[in-house]
């Protein structure tokens, strides 16, 4: 039996990929998780993931607010 997800590894961000996405550092990267900046990331034990759609949509709504 074949089971099919929707969550592929590209709809993943790792701290090091949306780092490199935002054009950031890791260590700004944290900052702005820890100050709410940022929507919190998914953890799986030491593993740390933010969804890429989450990403996508904190931004876009933080940038319409910037806008006004």
């Amino acid at each position: 039996m074949t089971t099919t997800t929707s969550d592929s590894p590209q709809e993943w961000f790792s701290p090091a990929a949306l780092a490199k996405h935002l054009d950031i550092s890791l260590r700004h990267l944290w900052r702005l998780r820890d100050s709410g900046h940022l929507p919190a990331p998914v953890r799986l034990g030491r593993l740390v993931r933010w969804r890429r759609s989450a990403v996508e949509r904190f931004l876009e709504e933080h940038a319409e607010k910037a806008g006004r």
